[in-house]
């Protein structure tokens, strides 16, 4: 396991509102098991979650989000698939899609790089966005 820090990027685009743009430094841990490359890091104030981990699983294709604590949820991006999960809240659960539109990985065995997703994700049928999230290993 190695000590890293990572820059998150997210772009969120509600259709009729304001981008949501957020832009976070913070420390991080890289390590790779078996076939798969891991970033795992502690939420902050700053998504509202503060105290969950997010745990991200790289694959030469795909990217797994597992967040654990009081908000879990797991979502799965893969270019041009969708992918149905539920995500709890302290009031109830609510169903999400995302459908990722692009998905690059250039994430070395070092832990070195960044990885981008562009994804739609609709809420429940009441909210629909595109999405971008990057995040790049700065040191």
């Amino acid at each position: 396991m190695k000590d890293i820090v990572i820059k998150i990027n997210s772009d969120i685009r509600v259709v009729g509102e304001e981008p949501h743009l957020m832009e976070m430094t913070m420390p991080a841990k890289f390590y790779k098991k078996g076939a798969y490359l891991y970033i795992a890091y502690e939420e902050t104030e700053l998504t509202g979650m503060a105290g969950d981990k997010t745990v991200l699983k790289l694959s030469e294709d795909a990217v797994t989000m597992l967040r654990y604590g009081s908000n879990p949820s797991e979502m799965f991006f893969k270019e041009n698939e969708s992918y149905e999960t539920d995500y709890t809240t302290p009031y109830g659960v609510i169903k999400m899609e995302n459908t990722a539109s692009d998905v690059a990985i250039h994430v070395t065995d070092t832990g070195k790089g960044y990885l981008e997703v562009v994804y739609d994700l609709e809420i429940s049928g009441i909210s629909k966005s595109v999405n971008i999230l990057r995040i790049e290993i700065i040191a």
